[in-house]
């Protein structure tokens, strides 16, 4: 299955954590469930500020 990637615009409703998915494999796209499971996949953390 080939996955069609695009921009995401993505405006929070309120200060909280979001771990989004760089894995490709998660069922919630663009939020990271934790399908990918690897230790190969690297975790990175990103501040955004409005």
């Amino acid at each position: 299955m080939k996955i069609k990637l695009k921009p995401v615009v993505f405006k929070p409703r309120e200060t909280r954590e979001y771990w989004f998915c760089n894995c490709k494999q998660t069922k919630n796209r663009p939020f990271c469930d934790g399908s990918h499971n690897s230790p190969f996949v690297q975790a990175a953390q990103s501040v955004i500020r409005r």
